[in-house]
């Protein structure tokens, strides 16, 4: 209804805007989050390894 009412400007800008306060939302929510440091061949071996699965 925004494209029908207010026109293509408003229509686009709206979710456009919305996704830059989405980013900026997760941008700052950064440190915040669970920093795991890669674990390499281990972490295949004990994600395709049989031992768990009976």
């Amino acid at each position: 209804w925004l494209l029908e009412w207010y026109g293509p400007h408003l229509a686009f800008g709206v979710p456009g805007v919305l996704m830059v306060l989405a980013t900026v939302v997760f941008w700052m929510g950064r440190n915040r989050f669970i920093h795991v440091p890669p674990g390499g061949k281990k972490f295949l071996r004990e994600t395709f390894s049989p031992v768990g699965l009976t």
